[in-house]
């Protein structure tokens, strides 16, 4: 399976391939993906191999003169495969990719961008169809290719798809005895990969606020460096109920974070995702992007206002023309996302 995307959306289609494991334990699962997106991927137990490649960004084709990156890219991939499934719809870097490097059966949604590269399509997904339940479907279709008289069965649930090893595990602790903070019970997440989603970094700092009165102990506030600038914001809008790590953990260790913390907030992200992954209960704050891809409930929250025009999924030119904070995600109070971790946490 390749998918050159964001972590969360990569992370998203693992119970599609625990799917496939169960159906057929003898195969040879090999994913490919972004070199983030990769690292979490080592940690699948229902992976036999994880490639990292340097794809161009999602939804882009390698382009006329990346002919050194597409070699690189293909004698990365290795094989011999008997199968190729390219579950991002408008995927042109993928299936020109396997078909370079020959893989014989390439299965994947029939769009413009994907469909000249393709042996097998089906239908593209319905807007509101969860990814897993899209990319099950185009691994049903890619062992029928093959002639492989095996039904995927249904998905089964994220928990468990991301298992941290002993040396995340270390690192966390190593990072968390540093701050004082050695048994966190909310881990929070400002950050996302589109600044359309976010919230203003101060409402953070209240949900902080709110939950230290309650429980007494300060949060977490995590996020990649990158990141840094929204999560000092939010600490400093704590008034001392928050401790920021920013750009302190790996994908592993930030994995393990989540592992050990009780719930995890934050904003439709791919931290989130991870959260789900290793099976912690999330509260997840969701404006422009689709609530059908969130985790399931009853163990998972979506905190949302329901306008008429939100989600549009339009994350480069929403229809409001706000790039950051638009009315579905300033509109949500800090208060809503607080009682959904209090909840959470029962």
């Amino acid at each position: 399976m390749l998918r050159p995307d964001h972590l969360g959306d990569v992370l998203v289609t693992l119970p599609a391939v625990a799917a496939l494991r169960a159906a057929a334990p003898a195969a040879v699962v090999t994913y490919a993906a972004p070199p983030a997106a990769a690292e979490a991927c080592r940690r699948c137990p229902h992976l036999d191999r994880v490639v990292s490649i340097a794809f161009p960004p999602p939804g882009r084709p390698w382009g006329a003169f990346a002919e050194a990156e597409l070699r690189a890219a293909v004698a990365a991939l290795g094989g011999p495969y008997d199968l190729a499934v390219l579950p991002r719809p408008d995927d042109p870097a993928s299936g020109m990719l396997c078909a370079t490097a020959g893989v014989p059966v390439r299965v994947g949604f029939a769009t413009p961008q994907a469909l000249p590269f393709l042996t097998r399509s089906v239908p593209p997904p319905a807007p509101d169809l969860p990814v897993a339940e899209a990319t099950r479907r185009l691994l049903a279709a890619g062992l029928a290719a093959l002639g492989v008289p095996s039904a995927l069965p249904p998905l089964p649930a994220r928990d468990g798809t991301i298992v941290p090893t002993a040396a995340d595990r270390a690192e966390t602790a190593a990072v968390l005895a540093e701050v004082g903070v050695p048994g966190p019970e909310v881990v929070l997440h400002p950050g996302s990969g589109w600044p359309v989603k976010n919230w203003p970094p101060a409402r953070w700092g209240r949900v902080a606020r709110l939950l230290r009165d309650r429980l007494g102990s300060p949060v977490l506030v995590a996020g990649t460096a990158r990141e840094g600038p929204l999560v000092e914001q939010a600490v400093r809008a704590s008034d001392g109920a928050a401790v920021g790590i920013a750009g302190r953990l790996s994908v592993g260790g930030l994995a393990a974070l989540h592992a050990c913390a009780r719930v995890v907030a934050g904003v439709d992200s791919g931290a989130l995702h991870l959260a789900a992954a290793v099976g912690t209960p999330t509260v997840g704050l969701y404006g422009p992007g689709n609530p059908a891809f969130a985790p399931p409930l009853p163990r998972h929250r979506v905190v949302r206002l329901g306008l008429a025009c939100s989600p549009c999924g339009r994350l480069e030119a929403p229809p409001c023309g706000r790039l950051l904070h638009p009315a579905c995600v300033t509109g949500i109070p800090a208060g809503a996302i607080a009682e959904g971790v209090l909840a959470a946490l029962g």
